[in-house]
């Protein structure tokens, strides 16, 4: 309420065995499912705790904190889930994700509008993503550091590509952007794709170099569109 400013989240969904989600989805067995977002506390300092089950069984759990000294003050939002997402999948995409597969971020939120990324962590068995950006409150990006890689860990096996039902393969990616406004209006870009397959078509080693003056209208574009914006 507003006169307490205290926040309840209490949201529980079901489905049983067979439902239509699990159809849309393609769950492999469609089993049952629970899905419960739940939380109480004052809404300057409340931490919602997320978890989805199947059969009864847990595979994704997590939080989310929100934090902030007050109306008008920066808002500080934490995310850190994960869990096994096997038994949501088809089989030909385990080596992808594996056992394991967590999310965890921090975003700031400035009263001004300004919004700082940081922390960002995505992983996979095969999946590797970090990095950090901040946008300004004009929308103009001030920083973008992102690295990432896909690759079997364990061997130089091609991996199969979420998207692709299997027959989308690639052996290698990488990714490195970095950009900093304090230090000039330039960036880097390398990136890198090792005996990607599709249907019978492969592409070998592709390797792409971009650095120069940032395209200022395409990344605020590419900022604002695919940057996480979470407000509570």
């Amino acid at each position: 309420a507003n006169e307490t400013r205290m926040l309840a989240v209490d949201l529980s969904l079901q489905e049983e065995a067979g439902g239509i989600a699990t159809d849309l989805l393609n769950i492999p067995g469609q089993p049952g499912v629970a899905l419960t977002v739940e939380g109480t506390g004052p809404i300057d300092d409340i931490t919602v705790d997320v978890a989805l089950s199947t059969d009864e069984q847990p595979r994704v759990t997590g939080t989310i904190t929100s934090q902030s000294a007050g109306p008008g003050a920066p808002r500080s939002i934490v995310a850190d889930i994960g869990g096994d997402l096997l038994p949501l999948l088809d089989e030909s995409l385990h080596p992808f994700f594996g056992p394991r597969s967590t999310l965890s971020a921090r975003i700031d939120q400035d009263p001004t509008g300004a919004i700082a990324l940081s922390d960002l962590s995505l992983c996979t068995r095969a999946l590797t993503l970090t990095g950090e950006a901040r946008i300004g409150a004009n929308g103009q990006p001030r920083l973008l550091d992102l690295e990432g890689v896909i690759g079997d860990p364990a061997s130089d096996a091609p991996v199969p590509l979420p998207g692709g039902g299997g027959d989308l393969t690639l052996r290698e990616a990488r990714l490195d952007l970095a950009f900093d406004a304090s230090a000039g209006q330039s960036y880097a870009l390398v990136a890198g794709i090792d005996d990607l397959a599709f249907e019978g078509v492969r592409l070998g080693k592709t390797r792409l170099r971009l650095a120069g003056a940032t395209p200022m209208k395409l990344v605020r574009y590419l900022s604002l569109r695919y940057l996480p914006l979470i407000y509570l």
